[in-house]
């Protein structure tokens, strides 16, 4: 793990070795070939004769492993089509500030030309035609990508609420990037945030702005959803990840009842998103401000953050808690109970009286409290 935590470039090199080109019948095989400098790779591989004709590239030797590639290949994880046979790399999104910065972190951290990329756009509201050149001109200012295609979506699906610029596909046409980036992802960034909680912080973020639902009920904050391909192996990658923050995912159960979506609703399962992620779990601020304000205001949160002024007492009695909160001592006693059940106060009942005391776990638990808050400060 602590060799983990101290990556911050990683050597193309070192996941390159017996990677292969798959032509997209699945048939054929071609090796990649490369040649070095100091700074640089350049990137090929023969097709024999008669055959396409390979656009060789140039990238970096080596890749930051900074807090942005994180969250970008957690959007990657979430919105893109992963298949090692497609000659181009698709990244599919309707907020063009995402497919904006997913274009410049390839762009800027990868060193891919512009004029390797393309974009699709299918716009789903009826008046397509008097928007069609608007929004060619829209994503091409947006992007500064030149080839831009804009197409109408499927006619029995039109809609006036529809996204308002269409459903966007980010492409890298070259098969060998298209390689690199998934194998990349596949093999580097999947193995360090199944193993660090460093990196996954920062990889949910990514992964709920593009696979994550909010969800809401007469406009409060009522659960989290996570949505995921039941044909890929999306979730078994999810379980790994969960795990780590101490969500165990029933697969059978998933398996089973054919779900596409898994949903946290509890208290306790939110928290845990929001402890490892600091308040932050989507991209979109707005979104954490909802759910952070609605998991302060949980029935069964408040009465946990009574913990703040009992943090202050060297011991703490049911008469104590009782005259703080100005409650009965039944009532207090309960309380005391479940924070004792929560691991966040401990009992001492060596005395006639029992006493408690904020245990480690408790201190955990107003520091993570505190960060979450900061949420709503920092906005």
């Amino acid at each position: 793990m602590d060799m983990i935590r101290q990556v911050t470039n990683l050597d193309i090199k070192e996941f390159m070795n017996n990677i292969q080109i798959i032509s997209e019948s699945g048939k054929t095989n071609y090796k990649l070939n490369r040649l070095e400098n100091e700074n640089s790779l350049f990137l090929w591989y023969k097709t024999g004769p008669g055959q396409f004709k390979v656009e060789p590239i140039i990238i970096p030797k080596s890749i930051l492993l900074d807090d942005e590639t994180f969250i970008i290949f957690g959007l990657i994880q979430a919105e893109t089509y992963k298949n090692l046979k497609s000659s181009n790399f698709q990244f599919i999104n309707s907020n063009p500030e995402l497919i904006t910065r997913v274009l410049i972190y390839f762009v800027k951290k990868w060193k891919i030309s512009i004029n390797h990329c393309s974009l699709e756009v299918t716009y789903w509201r009826p008046d397509f035609e008097n928007k069609k050149a608007f929004l060619e001109g829209f994503w091409k200012d947006k992007t500064k990508i030149n080839n831009v295609n804009i197409r109408k979506g499927t006619e029995y699906r039109l809609s006036n609420k529809a996204e308002e610029y269409g459903v966007a596909s980010l492409r890298i046409n070259n098969r060998i990037l298209t390689v690199l980036m998934l194998e990349f992802h596949f093999k580097v960034i999947r193995n360090l945030v199944e193993n660090n909680n460093d990196y996954l912080s920062l990889y949910l973020r990514g992964l709920f702005e593009g696979d994550g639902i909010l969800g809401r009920e007469k406009g409060l904050f009522r659960y989290l959803g996570l949505a995921f391909n039941p044909e890929s192996d999306e979730l078994f990658h999810y379980k790994k990840l969960l795990r780590n923050i101490g969500l165990d995912l029933n697969l059978t159960k998933i398996q089973d009842k054919k779900i596409r979506c898994i949903l946290f609703g509890g208290w306790n399962e939110i928290y845990k998103f929001l402890k490892i992620t600091n308040g932050e779990i989507f991209l979109d601020r707005e979104k954490n401000k909802i759910i952070v304000r609605g998991f302060l205001t949980n029935q069964y949160v408040i009465p946990l953050l009574r913990l703040r002024k009992l943090a202050r007492l060297q011991e703490i009695s049911t008469v104590t808690y009782a005259t703080i909160f100005k409650t009965t001592k039944r009532s207090a006693i309960d309380c005391l109970k479940r924070l004792c059940k929560l691991r966040f106060l401990e009992c001492n009942n060596t005395k006639k009286c029992f006493s408690f005391r904020l245990t480690n776990k408790g201190k955990e638990f107003l520091d993570s409290i505190k960060s979450i808050e900061g949420v709503l400060n920092d906005y």
